[in-house]
């Protein structure tokens, strides 16, 4: 969204922030909506609502319990910036223009990257042609949801200060 902002910032053109917001989100709710779904429709009807053990493909993360193959593979799907080119590409010649709102997508990917480690998820941007992934923070790291944070609250006041120093100039 603090892209989405800056765009707005940078020209008169209006995005709607909540699709951008939703492109940004959109690999994850691709890969973990459908399986939590399905656990939660289990769980309401009497089951666990996590019962698969570990394997080979979802490394083991203490504390959580595995999610499944399914996932695994809508994961890597909606992780590669090869499968948004090929939607973005699909949407450019059906539509005939570029939805810059889509753009959240490939930024979520560009940021999973260094903050996905072998313990958990690597990001599989270029899967399918190459399975390079690479070894990069734990998100969940104190220190590193701490400054994760601090950047996010220091963009979006740089946004409201640009924001604010442009009506003002405006006006």
């Amino acid at each position: 969204m603090a892209a989405g902002k800056g765009a707005q910032v940078e020209s008169m053109n209006r995005l709607n922030l909540r699709w951008v917001f939703f492109w940004g989100m959109f690999p994850d709710l691709f890969a973990f909506l459908p399986t939590f779904i399905i656990r939660a429709f289990s769980w309401f009807m009497g089951g666990r609502f996590f019962n698969q053990p570990p394997n080979m493909y979802e490394p083991w993360t203490p504390g959580f319990e595995t999610l499944s193959n399914f996932t695994q593979l809508l994961y890597q799907l909606s992780h590669s910036l090869f499968a948004f080119l090929f939607v973005a590409l699909l949407i450019l010649f059906t539509y005939k223009r570029v939805l810059w709102i889509m753009l959240g997508w490939p930024l979520h990917i560009l940021a999973d990257i260094p903050t996905h480690s072998s313990i958990f998820y690597q990001t599989p941007a270029f899967w399918p042609l190459f399975n390079w992934k690479f070894d990069g923070f734990q998100w969940g790291v104190g220190h590193f949801t701490l400054y994760n944070y601090i950047a996010l609250v220091g963009t979006f006041a740089l946004l409201y200060a640009v924001t604010i120093w442009r009506r003002k100039k405006l006006a």
